[in-house]
C-alpha cells in the first residue's frame, strides 16, 4: 500500500472476490453510472478473464472513492467520486509500472486520469478515440412494429454470433476479446443473447450483461448492413428492454455519439441520457529518426 496524499491510499488486489468486497459500497452508490466496472468485475470474478488489473483508492476511514479495472488487452476502466481519487489512481498505477492502451470512463474523470497519466509518461500523449453517452430506461416506448419476432439464441447460433461480433468490432474498433467464443457461450447459456427473426432468417442481434445491482447493460446490438432500416434492431432492443424491466432491472446502454441513427433510435424507445463518456487512447512519442 502506498500513501499518496494525506487522506487517500492506493492499493491493488489480485483476488477479485476480495476486491469486490472492498469496492462494493462504492459501486452501489451509483450502479448505472458505474455499470462498466460492475459488469467487468463480475466477468473477472466468474473466470471469463484470466488476468486483470484491480486497483482502488480509499480515504483514511476506509471508504473507497475510486477504482480502476483492466482486462488485457482492453482499455483501463476508471470510476471515481472525486478529482483527487482520479489523480491518486493514476499516480498509483504509474508507480507500479502498469501500461495501458487507453482509458475509458465518464466525464470529467476519464480526461483527468488521461492528463495525469500522460504527465508521467515520458512524452506520452492522449487522444479521444470515441465519444459516447450512457442512457437508462424507465418505460419502453414501443417502436413501429417490424416483420418478425424475438427469440433467445441457442448454441446452434454460435457461429453466426461469432461472425457478427467480429463484424461489430470491426465497425466500432477496439480490441477483440481473446476468448470471444467462450464468452458468447456463457451469454447464450445464461439467456442473455437475443435474436430477431424475420421470414425464417436471423436479421438482428442484441446481448445484455447479467442483472447486477438492479440494472443490466444492453450491448452489443448488431444488424448486418443489408438488413438495416427495417426496424429490426429497434424492436429487438424494445423487447429485451421490456424483459429486463419485468425482472426489476433498469436497462442501460452506451451509444456512439458519432452515430446519430442509433442515438435517435434509443431516444425514441424512451432511453434518457445519464452521462457522457469517452474512450481515450494513449499515444507514445514518435521514434527518433
Amino acid at each position: 500500500m502506498d500513501l499518496l496524499s494525506t487522506d487517500l491510499t492506493y492499493s491493488a488486489e489480485t483476488d477479485p472476490r476480495r476486491f469486490r468486497q472492498r469496492v462494493a459500497a462504492f459501486l452501489e452508490q451509483a450502479p448505472v453510472e458505474r455499470t462498466l466496472p460492475i459488469t467487468v468485475l463480475d466477468a473477472v470474478q466468474s473466470g471469463l478473464y484470466t488476468a486483470a488489473v484491480l486497483a482502488l483508492v480509499a480515504a483514511e476511514d476506509g471508504a473507497v472513492t475510486g477504482c480502476a479495472i483492466q482486462t488485457p488487452p482492453h482499455n483501463l476502466i476508471v470510476a471515481a467520486s472525486t478529482t483527487d481519487a482520479v489523480h491518486a489512481l493514476a499516480r498509483g498505477l504509474r508507480a507500479h509500472k502498469h501500461e495501458f492502451p487507453g482509458v475509458v470512463g465518464l466525464t470529467p474523470w476519464v480526461h483527468e486520469f488521461a492528463r495525469v497519466w500522460c504527465e508521467g509518461g515520458a512524452g506520452l500523449t492522449s487522444e479521444d478515440d470515441r465519444a459516447e453517452r450512457l442512457f437508462q430506461l424507465a418505460v419502453v416506448a414501443p417502436p413501429r412494429p417490424a416483420l418478425g419476432s424475438a427469440r433467445l439464441a441457442t448454441l446452434d447460433d454460435l457461429d453466426l454470433l461469432v461472425d457478427w461480433n467480429e463484424a461489430f468490432g470491426r465497425e466500432v474498433g477496439g480490441a477483440r476479446p481473446p476468448d470471444l467464443r467462450r464468452s458468447l457461450v456463457v451469454r447464450v447459456e445464461t439467456g442473455r443473447t437475443w435474436l430477431w427473426v424475420a421470414g425464417g432468417e436471423v436479421v438482428s442481434y442484441a446481448g445484455h450483461s447479467p442483472v447486477l445491482l438492479e440494472h443490466a447493460r444492453i450491448g452489443p446490438v448488431y444488424t448486418p448492413s443489408t438488413r438495416r432500416g427495417a426496424g429490426f434492431a429497434s424492436n429487438l432492443v424494445a423487447h429485451v428492454s421490456g424483459r429486463l424491466l419485468e425482472l426489476g432491472a433498469v436497462p442501460t446502454l452506451f451509444t456512439d455519439l458519432a452515430n446519430p441513427t442509433s442515438n435517435a433510435i434509443y431516444r425514441a424507445l424512451g432511453y434518457t441520457a445519464v452521462a457522457d463518456a469517452f474512450e481515450v487512447r494513449f499515444v507514445p512519442p514518435a521514434p527518433d529518426r
